[in-house]
């Protein structure tokens, strides 16, 4: 199983075997929509890191694509576009670094 499918099944038993099932969804729907932030905007290809730390999880999304722009790493709910970061930002407190050589997002949900 690979691509997108596969990271969200792979989240989920992850969560799964943290005994994380309450927030299992929403963390899968946070890595889901950053992994394809990466894929449309970031080049395609990134890495995807997740762990457990101080009550939280926290999900690090990275690419080496052109970089954001500084609007879209705005708070804004009605940009035209995708709303993957919305999402995002609903479930979770998220923090955007961003430049030509590539963009970090880091989403931290409690436990």
């Amino acid at each position: 199983m690979a691509g997108l499918e596969g990271l969200r099944t792979k989240v989920a038993a992850w969560m799964t075997r943290l005994g994380a099932a309450r927030v299992r969804d929403d963390a899968v729907l946070v890595a889901h929509e950053l992994a394809t932030n990466v894929i449309r905007h970031g080049g395609g290809l990134g890495r995807l890191r997740m762990w457990r730390e101080s009550g939280r999880i926290v999900c690090r999304v990275s690419d080496s694509g052109p970089g954001m722009p500084a609007l879209v790493r705005e708070p804004e709910e009605r940009r035209p576009g995708g709303r993957g970061l919305w999402i995002a930002r609903r479930l979770a407190e998220v923090r955007i670094e961003s430049g030509p050589t590539g963009t970090v997002v880091v989403a931290a949900m409690p436990l």
